[in-house]
C-alpha cells in the first residue's frame, strides 16, 4: 500500500488567497498556499473523509490529530461539523483576542478601548455562567451552535435580563467569533445564524427644569462631586470619556483651550475650554477629588480618578435618589445638555451634532434631543384655535343654508325687537285658503320685464 499523506497543501488560482507558508521538500524552498487538505480514515472500515481547511500547517496538524481521535471513536458526523482547534474553549479564544486587540497592529493603529474589552469579557462570562459548560467553568468552542445560543437567550431572558442587554452581549460575542474566523482559529461563526431581539427605540429622557433644580439641590456648589457633575453637563461627554483611565491631565491643553477626548471608534474629538470650564478644571487641580478607598499612585494623573462603574453606582445613583428622580441615568445628563442647546438656547441641530461628536444628524435627533414641551403646548393651542375658527365658520354657513331651504325659520335682528319669519311652507298653506283669482292676480302683478320673481310673502311675527 502506498504511503498516504494525510496533510497536503492546496493552492488557489488567485494569488492573494495564498497566504499560508508551506515548505516544498522537493524544491527545498518555502511557498505560499491557500490551505491544507486533511484526510482521515476510520480504522475498521477504512472510510475516508477529505476536507479542505484554509489554515496554516500547525493548525491543520492539530486538526488532523483531533479528527483522528473522533474517527477512532466512530464519531464521523462530528468531524464534518467540527470546528478548528486553534482554540479549544471560549476562554482560550477570549485570551488570544484580548492580547491582540489591546496592542496596535498593522491593521488597527489604535487599540480597542478598555470599555470594549471589558464588555466583551462580561459577555463571555455571562454566556459561560448561563450554559455552565460541560468542562467546568469553560464552554468548548465545538459545543457552541445556533441551537445552544437560542437556549442561552431564553435563559438570560428568563433571568430578568432585558432584550437590549442580550442584544449587546450577542453583538460582542459575534464580533469575538468574527475575529476568530478571520484569524483562522474558527471555521464558522454560529452567532451569524441567530437574530437579535426586536426592541423599541428608546425615547430621549433629558431632565426637566424641575428635575435639574432638584438635582442641583442634592449636589450644590461646594459639594464633593459638584465639579464632576458640572463637567458632564458643560461638556456633554459620555461616561467613560471623563473617567479613568481615559481623561488625563495631559489631554487638557490650557494654552490652546481644548480638551482632547479619548478616541471613539478610531475618531478623534476635541471640545473647547470655555471660561466656566477652565475655572472648574483649575478648581479641580487646586482641590483634587481624592478617593476615600482603593487609592493608587497614578490617581494624580487624572482629574477624576474613578472608574466608569464607580461613577455610575457610587456617585450618580445616590445623587438621583437624593433628588427623587426615578429612571434617570448618567447618560441622561448628556441628553439634557444637547436638548437645552437646541430647545432653550436656539442652536441648530447641525451645530449640536458637531458639538456632541455624532457622525449623523439622525442620531442626534432620534436618540438625544428631547421634546420641547412648551413649544408643543403652544403649537397645540394654535392648532386648537385654528380648528375652532374653522368649526365656527362652518356653523355659520350651515345656518345660512337653512335660512334659504324650505321648512326653516330665519331669525332677523330689528332695531326694536327680534322677529321670526316663517318659511315658504307656511305661506303656501295660507295661499291655499285664498281664492284662485286672487292668486292669479298676484302672480300677474309680479311678472314684468320678461321675467318672473317670487313674491315676498314673509309675515313678521313678534318673538315671544
Amino acid at each position: 500500500m502506498p504511503k498516504r499523506r494525510p496533510i497536503r497543501p492546496f493552492f488557489s488560482t488567485k494569488p492573494w488567497k495564498n497566504i499560508h507558508d508551506h515548505y516544498d521538500s522537493k524544491a527545498h524552498q518555502w511557498v505560499k498556499c491557500a490551505g491544507f487538505e486533511i484526510d482521515v480514515w476510520e480504522p475498521l472500515t477504512q472510510k475516508r473523509i477529505r476536507l479542505k481547511e484554509k489554515i496554516g500547517y500547525k493548525g491543520a496538524k492539530a486538526l488532523y490529530q483531533r479528527w483522528t481521535e473522533l474517527a477512532t471513536m466512530g464519531r464521523f458526523e462530528e468531524i464534518v461539523h467540527s470546528q478548528k482547534v486553534g482554540v479549544s474553549s471560549l476562554t482560550d479564544l477570549l485570551e488570544k483576542w484580548s492580547r491582540e486587540v489591546s496592542q496596535p497592529t498593522y491593521r488597527r493603529e489604535i487599540p480597542l478601548s478598555p470599555e470594549t474589552i471589558r464588555r466583551t469579557k462580561v459577555a463571555v462570562r455571562g454566556y459561560q455562567k448561563a450554559m455552565k459548560g460541560s468542562q467546568g467553568a469553560t464552554v468548548p468552542v465545538r459545543d457552541i451552535t445556533p441551537a445552544q445560543i437560542e437556549k442561552y437567550c431564553q435563559l438570560r431572558l428568563a433571568g430578568g435580563v432585558s432584550r437590549a442587554g442580550i442584544n449587546s452581549d450577542l453583538g460582542s460575542l459575534k464580533a469575538l467569533f468574527n475575529w476568530g474566523v478571520f484569524n483562522n482559529l474558527l471555521s464558522e461563526n454560529p452567532f451569524l445564524a441567530v437574530k437579535s431581539f426586536q426592541t423599541k427605540k428608546p425615547e430621549p429622557r433629558p431632565l426637566t427644569k424641575d428635575e435639574l433644580t432638584r438635582f442641583f439641590e442634592a449636589c450644590p456648589p461646594g459639594a464633593r462631586f459638584h465639579n464632576l457633575v458640572m463637567f458632564y453637563l458643560l461638556t456633554g461627554v459620555r461616561r467613560s470619556q471623563a473617567a479613568k483611565p481615559n481623561l488625563k491631565w495631559s489631554d487638557i491643553d490650557f494654552e490652546l483651550g481644548v480638551i482632547h477626548l479619548v478616541r471613539q471608534k478610531q475618531k478623534e474629538r476635541s471640545i473647547p475650554i470655555t471660561p466656566e470650564l477652565e475655572a472648574l478644571l483649575l478648581d479641580v487641580r487646586g482641590n483634587p477629588i481624592v478617593k476615600l478607598t482603593n487609592q493608587k499612585p497614578d490617581d494624580r494623573l487624572y482629574p477624576f480618578p474613578f472608574s466608569p462603574s464607580h461613577i455610575t453606582n457610587k456617585i450618580f445613583r445616590p445623587l438621583f435618589r437624593a433628588a427623587s428622580i426615578e429612571g434617570a441615568t448618567l447618560h441622561d445628563l448628556r441628553k439634557t445638555s444637547l436638548t437645552v442647546l437646541v430647545n432653550e438656547l436656539g442652536y441648530t441641530t447641525e451645530a449640536v451634532k458637531g458639538y456632541a461628536g455624532h457622525s449623523s444628524i439622525a442620531v442626534t435627533e432620534g436618540y438625544y434631543l428631547g421634546k420641547d414641551i412648551q413649544q408643543q403646548r403652544e403649537m397645540g393651542a394654535t392648532l386648537g384655535a385654528h380648528l375652532q375658527s374653522l368649526a365656527q365658520s362652518a356653523a355659520r354657513q350651515a345656518i345660512g343654508a337653512e335660512t334659504l331651504s324650505p321648512g326653516s325659520k330665519t331669525v332677523t335682528q330689528n332695531s326694536d325687537k327680534d322677529v321670526i319669519t316663517p318659511s315658504s311652507e307656511s305661506n303656501t298653506s295660507e295661499q291655499k285658503d285664498t281664492p284662485a283669482s286672487s292668486r292669479e292676480a298676484g302672480a300677474d302683478s309680479v311678472s314684468s320685464g320678461g321675467g318672473t320673481r317670487t313674491p315676498d310673502t314673509r309675515i313678521m311675527i313678534p318673538l315671544l
